[in-house]
């Protein structure tokens, strides 16, 4: 880590800025965390998409370096932040400018349909603010951190962290032909829908339009692969069933059969390719795939 001419941390000053008391001290400037090399790894690692949305930068805009536990104050609450994280390697996180600014937002509701969502650009309807900013809340029970010296395991954080958590058992994304590619809390063995889920989905903004509509996109395209590659098994099954008595044509028509299989197992590696971790919206694409693979007989598993 860098130091300054008099061989100090950025953590060392930090931790020196928050035991002056002088109320006139004005705000610590963190960098490092900003650093060009932070931001490389950071993509590197997330495969340039928005730790939280899963929307790759080059579609949304520029990456922010978001701090999972807020650097500089906890909204709603007097707390100094989590300053001593502020350029913790574990607290970073690539996002979009979305899902991290605190920005007014037209979420779309579960009870709206697919062409609804299409006509949702010619609406002006109320705006919600969303966005995670200095946002930290704490599920039932969990003991706020204020000092460097503070356990953090005690906390229980309400938002998902993308580094330990599993979205699947917070998280369900409609997939239904016809409609929005909404995101939903996942439910539990009671009935109960997650709050970890429900506080994600809202301080996130992970059903804002612009969001939903990119989703929507990325699932009408895996529904017309999929429906096509059904539509190509059936057609491959009806002529391998036809019989012909003469060796050449019998010979064209295999032919014809093997270009058909050869068609649907390239179209299924495409579908297979959106569910990798670089492709955006790879979670949603996986939870599509796991339902579509029950329906077409494949030679092995699709995932």
């Amino acid at each position: 880590m860098a130091l300054d001419r008099q061989g100090r941390s950025e953590l060392d000053r930090a931790r020196t800025h928050q035991r002056d008391t002088n109320p006139a001290k004005g705000s610590f400037d963190y960098s490092k965390y900003r650093d060009k090399d932070v931001k490389q790894r950071l993509e590197a690692i997330f495969h340039g998409k928005c730790a939280y949305c899963e929307t790759l930068y080059d579609a949304s805009g520029p990456m922010d370096v978001e701090h999972f536990r807020p650097k500089g104050g906890v909204a709603g609450e007097v707390h100094p932040g989590y300053w001593w994280l502020a350029a913790a390697w574990e607290n970073l996180l690539p996002s979009c400018i979305d899902c991290n600014r605190k920005r007014e937002q037209r979420i779309v509701e579960m009870r709206e349909s697919l062409t609804d969502l299409q006509l949702e650009s010619r609406r002006t309807g109320a705006a919600t603010a969303s966005g995670k900013h200095d946002s930290f809340p704490l599920n039932h029970g969990g003991i706020r951190a204020s000092t460097e010296a503070c356990d953090l395991t005690s906390e229980r954080p309400l938002l998902l962290n993308p580094c330990v958590d599993d979205p699947a058992e917070h998280l369900v994304f409609s997939i239904d032909a016809g409609k929005p590619a909404l995101v939903s809390a996942q439910f539990d063995a009671s009935g109960a829908p997650s709050a970890r889920g429900l506080a994600s989905i809202h301080l996130f903004g992970l059903n804002r339009l612009g969001l939903v509509q990119n989703r929507t996109r990325t699932l009408r395209q895996m529904q017309f692969m999929g429906e096509a590659i059904l539509d190509l098994s059936g057609l491959a099954d009806d002529l391998r069933d036809i019989v012909i008595a003469d060796a050449i044509e019998a010979r064209r028509m295999r032919m014809v059969v093997d270009q058909l299989e050869a068609l649907k197992d390239r179209m299924l590696a495409e579908l297979k390719g959106m569910t990798r971790p670089e492709a955006q919206y790879s979670t949603m694409a996986t939870a599509w795939l796991a339902a579509f693979k029950d329906r077409i007989r494949v030679p092995g598993p699709v995932v």
